[in-house]
């Protein structure tokens, strides 16, 4: 146990099995990220496998389309999937020593810095993909134009309106925890692309008001809401951490969009299935779980909540 003591993390050990001489540790930096709720898998395919899917299909298009550049793409996304885990200290003044409630609320803040870095990391490789994905479907049109505007610009003109399995479902979830609850979704942007039903658009404004928010510093990590022995506080489940995943998921989404966009109509996947298969198809259900595989409609039309706002 001593020795134990002096590794990385080892402050995660658990010790109750350690005493038993089994070695677990107590939580990942992924775990809100890769362990989803067992109600989101139900019709999801697992996070870290909705990007391994992803990231798999831009490398064979890549080497099916030398015209085409989809590297971006798969190597941010390979970059998001390889993440198992990461650590955090915050006791960077080490007080912890000093008394037992100082070293309680340095273990559980270690834990939530921990777990928000994970989701910021995430997150930042999905956008980049996902300006990479923007990128390849603009071809040379826009060049020069940030690619969070123009992509959310290239969605309202070239899907528009048209139907997503589960986009309207990731947009809920990724709303229901938006960043700036006392504010809406609002300009003349919103409004065009609420006029003409163009839910990938709304959902391409949020994406970059949120990545923006992140980049700026306005999305902070969270504070405990307690520590200690009697502590309820649960890190996974405080919203500034699952707004990661759901945005993560969300921005997965657009990116298939966004491929769909640039994709032949004859295009094929013929590798990491039985098969060749139309690429289109495949893109479009990737993230369904099995059963929603064969009933791309199967996933319930939610209402947008508030505070979205349409203005």
């Amino acid at each position: 146990m001593d020795q134990l003591a002096r590794l990385p993390s080892a402050d995660r050990l658990d010790r109750s099995a350690a005493d038993q001489g089994r070695l677990r540790t107590r939580f990942k930096a992924t775990d809100p990220i890769w362990n989803e709720p067992q109600q989101q898998t139900k019709h999801w395919t697992p996070l870290r496998e909705h990007i391994k899917r992803l990231c798999l299909v831009a490398g064979e298009l890549e080497q099916g389309s030398p015209d085409a550049d989809w590297f971006p793409i798969f190597e941010q996304l390979h970059l998001a999937a390889s993440l198992n885990d990461l650590s955090c200290d915050t006791d960077i003044t080490n007080t912890s020593f000093m008394c037992s409630p100082a070293a309680e609320y340095e273990d559980v803040n270690s834990e939530v810095a921990a777990k928000h870095l994970a989701g910021v990391i995430t997150f930042n490789l999905v956008w980049a993909a996902y300006e990479g994905a923007v990128a390849l479907a603009r071809g040379a049109d826009g060049k020069g134009q940030p690619k969070g505007a123009f992509g959310r610009e290239l969605l309202l003109r070239r899907f528009g309106d048209r139907h997503m399995p589960g986009l309207r479902n990731a947009f809920a979830d990724a709303i229901a925890l938006r960043f700036d609850k006392g504010r809406t979704l609002q300009g003349p942007e919103v409004r065009r692309a609420a006029a003409g039903g163009a839910l990938a658009a709304l959902a391409a404004e949020h994406l970059r008001q949120f990545r923006n928010a992140l980049a700026h510093g306005d999305l902070r990590k969270p504070d405990p809401d307690d520590w200690g022995e009697r502590s309820t506080y649960a890190v996974d489940d405080d919203p500034a951490i699952r707004q990661f995943p759901a945005n993560i998921r969300l921005t997965l989404i657009l990116i298939q969009v966004l491929i769909l966009c640039a994709l032949d109509p004859d295009e094929l996947i013929e590798e990491w299935h039985d098969g060749p298969v139309s690429a289109i198809d495949y893109v479009t259900t990737l993230h369904c779980a099995a059963p929603a595989r064969d009933e791309p409609f199967l996933f319930e039309e939610v209402a947008i909540p508030q505070p979205l706002g349409w203005r």
